[in-house]
């Protein structure tokens, strides 16, 4: 398959930096230190706009093992919310060595309740009570399932035998209904994940250094998908937030078990600010990407740690969101209080976030040490509850950790 590729170093690290190394905000960027980056457009058109096989796989050849993220509800549009991974009906196929040992990380972030259960491919039409095809190859309680879990439930088994299985929604009528897809376990000598004519062995989603790629797949909106990492380890930042566009798309996404974030429906824009937030880190800034109308973009951020001590970061208290229930276009008021640290005086970040809500609610300075926000709820979020995350930063790219929470109810 032909792709054209343009590579353009752009990435910055936001962080305290010596005066010299410190950059112009003339050209949208923060203070900050340069970093490594590239952005790559590849014109490749994919069958579908789901993330990469490879994303949900990675392969330990020393101890031979296989993790898997597994993510129930992952994409919203394909049969409604009724997916793993964004597929579903046996589209995506992870393909396990025999004898390995298999990790499952298990998230569903939807208000309704699923499960993951490995079992014979020959009961995944079953309308419940599935048999396990190994000992412990299902997640907890998997008939009953559950609803926006927020920390990942994690099961392991051995794949003893080859054969074909099924990755299913162990609540009744799901999988019926086509909530399940494909596992093999063969002679194959690494576990690798294939979908839609794609395949890929177990590797970090979303690149690494920092390299966005661009695939077409259709459509009028574009998507934005990758990974946030410690930048000195490499290791998965979870429940972090990728911030586009602030004070223009203000769309966001979240990280999962694995540093994985996606966000859909981002409206197509020549150029958008892209931030990484994540508790206990400095965020990061980059430099305006492309989001083209049918197009998934990716695009990893590696971030540092946050350092400083407490009275250096700024101080959030008070968060507040009144009414706490309302319907679709109804208005609710976001509050937060914060006061800048001794790292210098706060910036105009000031945020609300829900990765389900899809939104970002940016507050305002009302005066004092008060942000507010009065946010009209688009008639496109689902009814559900939606913790929101309150965080805010500093013109030295440092924020309040932890972050304070509260629930919006749509209803």
């Amino acid at each position: 398959m032909h792709r054209n590729l343009i590579a353009i170093t752009t990435a910055l690290l936001c962080a305290a930096a010596p005066a010299a190394a410190v950059m112009s905000r003339a050209n949208g960027a923060r203070a900050g230190v340069a970093a490594h980056g590239t952005i790559s457009s590849h014109a490749a058109p994919l069958s579908s706009s789901h993330a990469a096989p490879s994303s949900f796989v990675t392969w330990n050849a020393a101890s031979k093992t296989a993790t898997l993220m597994v993510v129930a509800a992952y994409d919203p549009g394909v049969a409604g919310g009724f997916n793993f991974d964004g597929y579903n009906n046996g589209r995506l196929t992870f393909t396990i060595p025999v004898g390995a040992h298999v990790v499952v990380h298990y998230t569903n972030p939807s208000a309704i309740p699923h499960s993951a259960v490995i079992t014979p491919l020959a009961d995944h039409s079953l309308s419940g009570n599935f048999p396990l095809a190994f000992p412990g190859s299902a997640s907890p309680n998997a008939a009953a399932g559950v609803a926006n879990l927020k920390a990942p439930q994690t099961f392991s088994f051995v794949a003893s035998k080859a054969g074909q299985f099924a990755l299913v929604c162990g609540v009744p009528g799901h999988a019926a209904g086509g909530m399940w897809d494909t596992v093999t376990v063969s002679s194959a000598a690494q576990a690798t994940a294939s979908a839609a004519g794609a395949s890929g062995s177990g590797g970090a989603a979303g690149g690494s250094n920092g390299m966005p790629t661009m695939h077409g797949n259709g459509g009028t909106m574009g998507s934005v998908e990758g990974t946030l990492t410690d930048a000195s380890s490499g290791r998965p930042i979870v429940h972090g937030f990728m911030v586009l566009g602030w004070t223009s798309v203000a769309r966001v996404g979240e990280t999962d078990a694995f540093g994985h974030y996606r966000i859909d429906n981002v409206p197509p824009v020549k150029a958008v600010s892209a931030f990484g937030f994540a508790e206990g880190y400095v965020y990061v800034h980059g430099m305006p990407i492309a989001i083209g109308a049918g197009q998934v973009t990716r695009y990893a951020l590696k971030m540092p740690r946050q350092t400083f001590a407490d009275a250096m970061l700024p101080h959030a208290s008070g968060a507040t969101i009144s009414p706490a229930t309302v319907k679709p276009g109804q208005t609710a008021t976001f509050s937060l209080h914060l006061t800048a640290g001794k790292g210098g005086a706060l910036s105009s970040e000031v945020f609300a976030v829900n990765a389900l809500f899809g939104h970002v609610v940016l507050l305002r300075h009302a005066g004092g040490d008060l942000y507010r926000a009065s946010y009209t709820v688009p008639s496109s979020v689902a009814p559900g509850a939606y913790s929101f995350a309150f965080f805010g930063a500093m013109e030295s790219c440092l924020e309040n950790a932890p972050y304070l929470r509260q629930t919006l109810t749509v209803g």
